[in-house]
């Protein structure tokens, strides 16, 4: 298993986060979840924030899965979206 960390910004975007379909709790716009390498998994958000202004969606670990998503939000200061990541097998 690899511990995949995902942060949300701005810190006070109202968001909701699912990995593989499951959501994830996030806190302080952080989030974690333990998943298995060897394959490939997919990260869901729906986001809520001022409308014109821009939000990232960030893998930030491990190296093999990080990726950014920026975006602004539309005219009701929402979005939703997915990216589909990695996960290398860990060495033994």
């Amino acid at each position: 298993m690899k511990t995949v960390t995902i942060t949300v910004s701005p810190s006070g975007a109202v968001f909701k986060l699912n990995i593989d379909g499951k959501p994830i709790s996030a806190s302080g716009g952080t989030a974690s979840k333990n998943l298995p390498g060897g394959r490939e998994h997919a990260l869901q958000w729906w986001i809520k924030g001022p409308n014109g202004t821009k939000y990232t969606v960030a893998i930030t670990a491990p190296p093999e899965a990080a990726t950014k998503y920026t975006a602004t939000f539309n005219k009701d200061g929402e979005d939703a979206n997915q990216l589909w990541f990695w996960l290398d097998l860990e060495k033994s």
